[in-house]
């Protein structure tokens, strides 16, 4: 009785903190507290889940839910299905965690698609891209392949491959994106010839290939010069829109998978002899 007492006088003396359970290790915060170390948490891991934050941090989701609602509001962090990534101020592109959480079903249906280009003894450069994260996860582990990637998500897919040859290029580390640039990685590329290249980007229209960023564009276009063929990875939410830096023109591709295509991306294809191919979700 006298527990449940002092449990009640301490909710109404303190009610701006939030009841959490004491006994398996929480303390009490204010909710400028418990904001700023979830930012310290997404800090170090750009991506975490609803339900580890609310178990993290000893608090029900509900709670964890008005926070994440006050730091969205707020521009601190981005709230993705089941979860939350954090926004770099220096950026507006979407960090690899999240990108890797954008579009999922039609994403994997792609790689699932692309998967189906491959044979045996290929070799590959990949790039550091969403979609081409989840056209590695679709990589049979019994294939044998040479594979040159910047992505260190896309490498690091491979740890279950024990028949695929990987090898990351040189360059500084873009810890915003989880790449290598610059041009110690074009240099690497120099060296090195592909069967296949498969890359995306953030947006294309009836023209070209567009990026928000420039930091891995010369490395595309090294990619793409020295490989036989170039298959554009890029669902339909990319599509008759447009970035701030060219990457490719269409003529440059030598097939687009997707999931969707309009009428009027088709005709544009179609006409710079681009090979489409959609994948079935």
């Amino acid at each position: 009785m006298f527990q449940l007492v002092s449990k009640m006088l301490i909710i109404n003396q303190f009610s701006r903190y939030t009841m959490i359970d004491i006994d398996h290790g929480g303390y009490f915060m204010v909710p400028n507290e418990r904001r700023q170390k979830i930012l310290s948490i997404l800090q170090t891991r750009e991506y975490i889940s609803i339900h580890e934050l609310a178990k993290r941090l000893y608090v029900s989701l509900p709670t964890v839910r008005r926070d994440l609602s006050c730091m969205e509001a707020d521009g601190q962090v981005r709230r993705t299905h089941g979860g939350v990534t954090f926004i770099h101020p220096e950026s507006d592109i979407s960090p690899i965690a999240l990108r890797n959480h954008e579009h999922m079903e039609e994403k994997e249906a792609i790689g699932k698609e692309a998967v189906k280009l491959l044979s045996d003894g290929e070799s590959l450069f990949i790039d550091s891209s969403s979609t081409a994260y989840c056209f590695v996860k679709a990589i049979p582990k019994d294939m044998h392949l040479n594979v040159v990637t910047n992505g260190l998500y896309i490498a690091q897919s491979f740890h279950e491959h024990p028949h695929v040859h990987v090898e990351l290029v040189g360059g500084q580390y873009d810890p915003h994106h989880a790449c290598l640039i610059g041009a110690e990685a074009s240099h690497f590329i120099q060296s090195r010839f592909a069967d296949w290249f498969f890359v995306s980007a953030n947006a294309m229209d009836t023209h070209c290939i567009t990026s928000q960023s420039n930091i891995d564009i010369d490395l595309k276009q090294c990619m793409h010069a020295h490989a036989q063929q170039t298959i554009l990875l890029m669902d339909d939410s990319k599509f008759l829109n447009t970035s701030f830096y060219k990457v490719f023109d269409l003529y440059d591709i030598d097939q687009l998978i997707t999931n969707h295509l309009s009428s009027e991306m088709e005709d544009a294809l179609l006409e710079n002899q681009v090979l489409i191919k959609k994948a079935v979700q």
